[in-house]
């Protein structure tokens, strides 16, 4: 059966890819709820201990809700899809999926999938019903919430919608124990910092942040071992750090303040210097301060945000500085000059 993969090789496919994701990934995707789980390893025991697979492989169809296989192998491909940040091809596939199945395991997956999908396109609203209806559902998991809340976090913000960022993730608090070690150490706490600051609720914020860089230093310390790690740990502080507010929703001097606190996540990741996670956080960085550029240009006056901007400056030469990197120091002095410009104070 040459090219053919079967129900079986999809579980075991679908097993490692979760095993992995549970241990790298940042909780963007989901791929089946953890009940499922149990018959994942029952049918990995009997390929490998029995002579009756068949059997039990036709148990487990029947506990998956005897889902065709074209189906499934659908929906891994999609999945691919999903993880090579292919958002509006998975879409409809998810949502047929999602129809088709409805009242199965494979329901909440492919809607919390196109949700995700939803949400990195930009089509928040759409990503916040999807989400809210699972939330509804009678039998979502807690693990599950965990994640729809995380996700809602990132949904509010990008809809400019600050109050219900912060009120999502102290929800979400209540299921935090069902979440991956990075994200409970790490991305929770920095989201729920950053919230807390756009609310102005500064104190409460910072006691937050200075928590979290003291599980950055501890997880580098630990985890950091190998080339692999960096690159995990530079896609980590890329995650944490990108800003998912559109700048049009974000008023100048709110917008610098936000900036003030994303760059730290995102020189942390540029400078590991590893895989892609690096390459998109320079970007980011980069995207932040046109932004920035683009808001100042429209301002008459613009020495009403001076001390901001210095701050902001401070930081990022503090970072070069501490950092030795020729390339830090680069991107800082690149940065720097043009932000005078675009604040009238030399040359582009």
């Amino acid at each position: 059966m040459g090219g053919v993969l079967d129900l079986k090789g999809i579980i075991i496919l679908s097993l490692t890819k979760l095993l992995l994701i549970n241990k790298t990934h940042l909780g963007n995707f989901f791929i089946f709820r953890t009940h499922i789980m149990y018959f994942f390893y029952l049918l990995i025991f009997t390929l490998f201990t029995s002579c009756t697979s068949l059997k039990k492989e036709k148990e487990v169809s029947s506990k998956l809700g005897n889902i065709d296989p074209q189906d499934l192998t659908l929906f891994e491909s999609a999945f691919e899809d999903l993880g090579n940040e292919e958002y509006a091809s998975v879409i409809p596939i998810f949502k047929n999926l999602a129809e088709k199945y409805r009242g199965q395991d494979l329901e909440w997956a492919a809607l919390y999938n196109l949700a995700s999908a939803h949400k990195e396109v930009g089509q928040c609203k759409e990503a916040e019903n999807i989400y809210q209806r699972l939330l509804a559902k009678k039998g979502t998991l807690p693990h599950l919430k965990a994640r729809i809340y995380l996700s809602l976090s990132y949904v509010y913000e990008c809809l400019g919608q600050a109050e219900k960022t912060l009120i999502a993730l102290k929800e979400g608090e209540k299921y935090i124990n069902y979440l991956t070690e990075d994200i409970r150490f790490i991305e929770y706490p920095a989201r729920l910092s950053m919230a807390y600051i756009r609310m102005d609720e500064d104190k409460t914020g910072l006691k937050i942040q200075k928590k979290v860089y003291q599980n950055m230093e501890m997880m580098k310390k630990v985890y950091r071992i190998n080339s692999a790690a960096d690159e995990n740990f530079a896609r980590y502080f890329y995650i944490v750090g990108r800003s998912h507010v559109h700048s049009d929703h974000i008023q100048l001097r709110r917008f610098l303040k936000m900036l003030f606190y994303h760059q730290v996540y995102l020189t942390q990741s540029l400078l590991l210097e590893a895989g892609d996670g690096s390459v998109k956080a320079e970007k980011e960085l980069g995207d932040l301060y046109c932004k920035m550029w683009s808001k100042l240009k429209r301002q008459k006056n613009k020495k009403t945000y001076q001390i901001q901007v210095t701050k902001i400056l401070n930081q990022l030469k503090d970072i070069s500085i501490n950092s030795k990197s020729k390339k830090m120091r680069a991107i800082y002095t690149g940065l720097r000059k043009k932000t005078l410009f675009y604040m009238g104070q030399g040359p582009h």
